[in-house]
């Protein structure tokens, strides 16, 4: 598609420029959201910053288990440092570790700060797609289907499953968004978004070129991942139906400041 544009003489490769937005955008929104909801502002540096490092050194392990791992025992150091091979997965769960670790280490509530990143990871990945499809890569299978795209290089049509996640999760932003008021118990956000995903993902996968089927399901490496999320997200809600309401929530004195 468009891989690469040229402003004043500076060639500008889109796909980072693509990330560098989502990443901006998600952090944007996170921190819109920890002020609504009376979140302790100075914690969210520290915590965004974890998550950020954590999910950047998630994707690249993630990328080199899954789909790099010969490549890795051939030339681990150039594997390891290469600028290629992100797989978002990784990014999305090692990244959530990070930042819970973070906030488990100050004693701080947990479920609201992940239905908040929940608003993050699916802004920022809409556009962060969308890097991907304007750089022609993560594409689909052969297509017949109107809604097939010629890549650069290529010579027939393939499903643009960039578009086939991007689009759905802008869509799943705004939802979330519009109704998030609603969700007055911390972690559902959150929940919903991985049952989302997972469904999602689960099926797009099916159109990746780049997929291959393995294990005891004859399911594709994010499909397997799919699935852990989507049951993760079932569980939250299992837990939260026993439990009733949320121990963790936010502490306010009368002043509406963070006390506890």
């Amino acid at each position: 598609m468009f891989p690469r544009i040229v402003i004043g003489g500076a060639t500008i490769n889109v796909y980072s420029l693509n990330y560098l937005i989502a990443i901006t955008l998600g952090l944007f929104v996170a921190y819109k959201e920890c002020k609504r909801v009376n979140l302790p502002v100075y914690y969210f540096p520290p915590t965004a910053f974890f998550g950020i490092i954590s999910g950047i050194i998630g994707a690249k392990i993630f990328e080199i288990i899954f789909y790099a791992w010969n490549d890795f025992v051939k030339a681990p150091i150039s594997t390891l440092f290469s600028g290629g091979g992100w797989m978002y997965y990784g990014a999305e769960i090692v990244g959530v570790i990070g930042g819970v670790t973070y906030l488990l280490i100050k004693k701080l509530p947990v479920l609201k700060p992940l239905d908040i990143a929940a608003f993050a990871f699916m802004i920022a990945h809409s556009f962060g797609r969308l890097g991907c499809f304007f750089a022609g890569c993560c594409y689909g299978t052969p297509t017949n289907c109107f809604t097939g795209v010629i890549f650069p290089g290529q010579h027939i049509r393939v499903h643009p499953t960039q578009l086939y996640e991007s689009i759905p999760l802008f869509l799943a932003f705004a939802f979330f968004w519009s109704m998030r008021k609603k969700f007055v118990v911390p972690g559902t956000i959150f929940a919903s978004y991985l049952i989302y995903y997972g469904i999602l993902r689960f099926f797009v996968e099916f159109l990746r070129y780049d997929a291959y089927p393995f294990g005891i399901l004859s399911l594709r490496p994010s499909q397997y991942i799919a699935l852990f999320l989507f049951i993760t997200g079932i569980g939250i809600f299992v837990w939260q139906y026993y439990h009733g309401t949320i121990k963790t929530e936010i502490k306010l004195n009368e002043k509406n400041e963070y006390v506890g």
